[in-house]
């Protein structure tokens, strides 16, 4: 959804980034398809840049 870990750590009430981790299982795949979706976004922001 786009928030940020101090964002989900403060709305789910963990107190530590530890804590949240516990619970949190990201997978691999879903963090490669973020990276590439933010690569994406950046790579339109530098061409729009450009005009």
């Amino acid at each position: 959804m786009g928030l940020s870990a101090e964002k989900v750590k403060e709305i789910t009430g963990h107190k530590t980034y530890q804590m949240l981790a516990r619970y949190t299982h990201l997978k691999a795949e879903d963090i490669a398809e973020e990276l590439d979706r933010l690569k994406k976004l950046k790579a339109e922001d530098v061409t729009e840049r450009m005009k």
